[in-house]
């Protein structure tokens, strides 16, 4: 089943999962975050809990709606492509963007797409 055969409800209830997520991932990340570290450590401690928090969503988007598999973590990430595009587009800093942003984004985008799809076969292999 396509997404566009998907019910339009359950599109937006993982586009709710993805502010949700996006939510959850900031407030994880100023409870870890730690003054001293550099900025390498920042960005991947970034990275880490965006992808982990965006796996279980997108696992769990997988279970419930199995027939769209791993295109709920591209739908899952839509509100993070949207605050950093426009980011982008608004405050420039492509360096910043390319160095700091950017692998943050793609370790998401990645990992729900991956949480989808596992959560997905899960349920296919339990006969549901």
């Amino acid at each position: 089943m396509s997404v566009r055969a998907t019910r339009w409800y359950s599109v937006v209830a993982v586009g709710l999962f993805g502010v949700a997520a996006l939510v959850l991932s900031v407030w994880l990340g100023g409870l870890i975050r730690n003054p001293a570290w550099t900025s390498y450590v920042a960005v991947f401690s970034g990275a880490a809990i965006g992808a982990l928090v965006y796996g279980l969503f997108g696992f769990l988007s997988g279970v419930v709606w199995p027939s769209t598999s791993w295109k709920w973590g591209i739908i899952l990430s839509g509100p993070l492509i949207l605050i950093l595009g426009f980011s982008l587009a608004f405050a420039g800093y492509l360096g910043v963007f390319v160095r700091k942003d950017l692998p943050v984004l793609v370790a998401c985008v990645a990992a729900g797409c991956a949480g989808a799809r596992l959560g997905s076969r899960a349920t296919e292999r339990r006969g549901a």
